[in-house]
């Protein structure tokens, strides 16, 4: 995909490219995993007023071969698809769908351990979970990954059981159901 050759390891960073979504982590990170794994490649979708400020410190790295700025994308499952782990250094989300979506598609996440996560995700079992702003912790879960096809995989498999049970259409609904006849209840009782 996107002529990668096919040994290469793919990270790939879906988000704005904006102020809070972590860019900046992500330009030391990928200097050092590229010093362990040097054909190393990183897909970054989205666009935003920081794009330029992250190409700048993509070249002063000398990355510019391996972090590819693709922009907005509509075929976003087929990078999930195509990347070995999600790489998402966000320091706020209030939801986190990026996440959710990679775990839905048997990605293995790295991120920071955000409270939007804690529904879904559970660190060391659908991803690796950081503290906020230690990047050095992202860069070591980033490599353990890389370096341990297998609990890749498995991290993958139970992030797609975990959504697959959480987030399922009669789940969805139960809880829709449940609210509804808390706001029947509410009203009622006026």
């Amino acid at each position: 995909m996107l002529g990668i050759d096919e040994a290469s390891p793919v990270l790939l960073h879906v988000a704005r490219i904006v102020e809070g979504k972590g860019h900046g982590d992500l330009v030391p990170l990928m200097r050092d995993v590229r010093r362990h794994f040097p054909d190393v490649r990183m897909l970054v979708v989205g666009t935003g007023d920081l794009e330029e400020a992250f190409r700048r410190g993509l070249a002063r790295e000398g990355l510019d071969d391996a972090v590819r700025l693709l922009g907005r994308r509509d075929d976003v499952p087929a990078l999930l698809a195509a990347a070995d782990v999600l790489v998402f250094p966000s320091r706020s989300e209030g939801m986190g769908l990026v996440v959710l979506e990679a775990m839905a598609s048997g990605l293995p996440v790295v991120a920071y351990a955000l409270p939007a996560f804690e529904e879904f995700a559970r660190d060391g079992d659908t991803g690796i979970f950081a503290p906020v702003g230690v990047r050095e912790d992202l860069t070591k879960a980033v490599l353990e990954l890389l370096g341990d096809e297998a609990r890749r995989a498995a991290m993958g498999r139970a992030g797609r059981v975990t959504v697959a049970e959480r987030f399922r259409w009669p789940n969805a609904a139960a809880v829709l159901a449940g609210v509804y006849e808390q706001v029947v209840a509410m009203r009622g009782s006026r």
